[in-house]
């Protein structure tokens, strides 16, 4: 229930739906100065400048790491929402903008940092009849790295499944250090909810999750006046924060965190 309550539930506080239900609201009961100032707030949202330091909020949760100095540990954990399956229109998976996260597993696997990659991720969809994408995240790394070095779980939905999973798949391979790989806006509730998972069913230290956050999304320096002006790019920005703000707190809502 609290999956399906999650991904409904949340897409009434991104900007656009919540915009388009102000106009609804002002064409009701014509509140000009009410409209005005939430007229403000969405073209500053909607700007790079703006969502880029929104974004970096969580971004700079976690040092980033430079591959050429990963240390060597046993396993990647790489976290799905990388690919869109219902856009696929073979058997290989169409890559979204967190694309870098099997990449730079895959990258750490053939430099040796790592002797196993563990794809975690069915579907974030309320549809669930979809084919999950660790198996055609599998059939990917196939394409360059031996079938028994990929591991996956094809049955989480959500962060909190995620980390029950994939723990299982490394306890039930002895992994007693592994990177934790996903985006770096999602990074703090991902590691918090690894960590609250292995303190509740694991030993202590049993397994050592070291955050390795990616796909960094916000810009880090300013291109010019135009990232004072709205943009798709902005917004998109703005609404990735938003919906990660609020998945932490529903997640401290149900004790994942």
């Amino acid at each position: 229930m609290f999956f399906y309550l999650s991904k409904i539930f949340s897409i009434f506080f991104f900007p656009l739906p919540l915009f388009l239900l102000i106009l609804i609201i002002y064409f009701i009961y014509k509140k000009e100065k009410i409209f005005l100032l939430l007229i403000l707030i969405f073209y500053i949202i909607s700007t790079e400048y703006f969502a880029s330091r929104f974004l970096q909020i969580l971004e700079n949760q976690f040092q980033p790491i430079e591959i050429q100095l990963a240390e060597p540990i046993d396993a990647v954990i790489v976290l799905g929402g990388l690919s869109n399956p219902l856009r696929m229109v073979t058997n290989l998976p169409e890559f979204t903008d967190g694309v870098d996260r099997i990449l730079i597993a895959e990258k750490l696997l053939q430099l040796k940092k790592t002797k196993y990659i563990i794809l975690s991720g069915a579907t974030g969809y309320i549809r669930q009849n979809i084919l999950p994408e660790s198996i055609t995240l599998k059939k990917y790394l196939k394409l360059t790295i031996p079938e028994q070095y990929i591991l996956i779980d094809d049955k989480s939905r959500n962060t909190y499944e995620n980390a029950i999973e994939s723990l299982k798949i490394c306890k039930q391979h002895g992994f007693k250090k592994v990177y934790l790989i996903t985006s770096a806006f999602h990074m703090y509730r991902a590691y918090s909810v690894f960590q609250k998972v292995l303190k509740k069913y694991y030993s202590e230290k049993e397994i050592i999750i070291i955050p390795y956050p990616v796909d960094y999304r916000s810009l880090r320096q300013i291109a010019g006046i135009e990232d004072f002006f709205p943009t798709d790019s902005g917004l998109q920005k703005s609404t990735i924060a938003i919906k990660e703000f609020i998945g932490i707190v529903a997640y401290k809502l149900k004790g994942y965190l």
